[in-house]
């Protein structure tokens, strides 16, 4: 949402507790919306950051919350909006297994070099843009629109 939408500005953090709370993000969902989102974040919080077993009814309130999210930004920002329901039912009736710390350690770190390569196109692209921004300064420093105006109208 912050990426497509010019009125949200990125708060001093970048994570995800700081950009739900930042203010204009705050004011532009309903405040339903919001506590949708801070259920998400607190029993994410819970199953990676502590011992405590998440119940499969709890996952699927924040499955169904975070449904309505994705339908929300989809509303707002889709060419076409087609409403959907969420169908608890295609939802896999798993076993109680936990995954172990060395398993999220390995989709941590494989998840973590994907954002390495985004953040080097990032930068990448932050250098093109300010090579782009010099390039246009020095190129109109001398530049005459009379005399380009001429040019296109073929005086």
């Amino acid at each position: 949402v912050y990426s497509f939408d010019t009125e949200l500005k990125l708060p001093y953090k970048d994570n995800l507790s700081s950009l739900v709370n930042n203010n204009s993000f705050k004011y532009m969902i309903d405040s339903e919306m919001y506590h949708f989102l801070v259920y998400i974040i607190k029993t994410g919080n819970l199953s990676v950051h502590t011992n405590k077993y998440v119940k499969r009814e709890e996952a699927i309130l924040a499955l169904r919350n975070l449904h309505q999210f994705v339908s929300w930004i989809d509303y707002c920002y889709a060419d076409e909006y087609t409403a959907t329901e969420f169908d608890e039912s295609i939802i896999p009736k798993g076993g109680n297994k936990r995954t172990s710390p060395e398993e999220l350690n390995k989709l941590y770190e494989k998840l973590s070099s994907k954002d390495k390569k985004i953040e080097e196109i990032i930068a990448e692209n932050q250098s093109l843009r300010q090579k782009l921004t010099e390039k246009r300064i020095e190129n109109t420093k001398n530049y005459d629109f009379k005399v380009a105006k001429a040019c296109w109208m073929g005086v």
